[in-house]
């Protein structure tokens, strides 16, 4: 399940007014991995690694002026940080249930305004 959570960036960035380089303006992809763009890592830890990522998000105005994230009429990238944590070295040391008891925390402290919040978690074939 990989965490992905807000990560500091300049106005412009953020706004959707400069995309990062290498950036794809398609339809959203099969895997939900194929909505970030990977810039670097940040750090290691036992079982993964946090990097610094771009997440594309899909925004239209409806007549009312709300942003809706579905319908795909501007693209926008807002930098967050994201760990990957191998399913695999999980398994072999035992940390399931560390793993999952992360996710319940993150997700419970999510709107607290000297946290970073969970934006969201996914799992792909290799990767939690």
């Amino acid at each position: 399940m990989e965490l992905a959570s807000v990560y500091g960036a300049d106005a412009d960035t953020v706004t959707g007014k400069t995309p990062p380089e290498g950036a794809s303006v398609f339809p959203l992809k099969s895997s939900p991995l194929d909505n970030y763009v990977f810039c670097k890592q940040l750090g290691v830890g036992l079982t993964g690694s946090v990097y610094k990522a771009w997440r594309r998000v899909d925004v239209v105005a409806d007549t009312n002026g709300d942003i809706r994230t579905h319908v795909a009429a501007e693209v926008k990238y807002v930098p967050v940080a994201v760990k990957v944590m191998d399913k695999v070295k999980i398994l072999d040391i035992n940390e399931t249930a560390h793993v999952v008891r992360e996710s319940k925390i993150m997700k419970s402290v999510a709107k607290h305004p000297f946290i970073v919040s969970m934006v969201e978690s996914f799992q792909t074939k290799n990767a939690m």
